[in-house]
């Protein structure tokens, strides 16, 4: 990633996945500095 570039942007979806399956998603609401 370039600097300053963020991995997820506000308003993004995003899943959160373990062993092949979804264990979690959502939106992200917020970006902490």
């Amino acid at each position: 990633l370039e600097e300053g570039q963020r991995l997820l942007e506000e308003g993004q979806r995003f899943a959160v996945r373990e062993g092949g399956r979804t264990v979690g998603a959502g939106v992200v609401a917020k970006i902490l500095e």
